[in-house]
């Protein structure tokens, strides 16, 4: 009689488990506030390159093992393309020391 073996079912149940899980997230990302890849920043903002908007250190979006940038229309990775805060007033004296949220800065 044949059937599937222990190791099989637990096979089964694990890759099923994280399928459910990843496509779970990849619809319904939230924004998380736990540790993320990003440079650490003095100020706690971070600005995000390609949507060139700031957000608080610590904000992202989990999908899957990416940490993307919290702004819903974004797909950034923020470990490639988050920016201290600082860096970019180094370059534009003119921004405000706290970044407004949803303000784009930068070209």
């Amino acid at each position: 009689m044949g059937g599937f073996s222990a190791a099989a079912l637990f096979g089964c149940f694990f890759l099923s488990f994280f399928i459910f899980n990843f496509f779970n997230q990849v619809m319904d990302p939230k924004v998380s506030r736990i540790p993320v890849k990003a440079p650490r920043s003095k100020s706690n903002w971070l600005w995000c390159s390609q949507c060139r908007r700031a957000f608080r250190y610590g904000e992202y979006r989990l999908v899957g093992v990416l940490q993307l940038c919290p702004n819903a229309d974004c797909a950034a990775d923020t470990a490639k393309f988050a920016w201290p805060w600082e860096e970019l007033l180094a370059d534009n004296p003119g921004y405000p020391e706290v970044p407004r949220r949803d303000t784009r800065y930068g070209k």
